[in-house]
């Protein structure tokens, strides 16, 4: 059997690797996002706002299953003191 021969013209792909775990994490992510959102536009509350803008966006820069939920819980965190605070 002959090897196949790469025609000269032909490119290398050059899209990112995506994975199915990171694509589900970063869907489940960004829809929490953008209930917080939603809610904070409603209501006119700045931090739901701010942070369901942040859980939808910040998916999009990462790969890692692990730190998207590390951050989601972070950010999330966060927003339960600041709401805490009285904000």
């Amino acid at each position: 059997m002959k090897a196949q021969k790469v025609p000269p013209t032909a490119k290398p792909s050059t899209l990112p690797h995506v994975d199915a775990n990171s694509l589900l994490a970063s869907l489940f992510i960004s829809s929490i996002g953008m209930v917080a959102f939603l809610y904070g536009k409603k209501q006119n509350r700045v931090p739901q706002m701010v942070i369901g803008l942040t859980l939808m966006v910040y998916t999009y820069l990462l790969s890692s299953v692990a730190w998207m939920f590390g951050i989601a819980v972070a950010l999330l965190a966060l927003l339960w003191f600041v709401v805490r605070l009285g904000w």
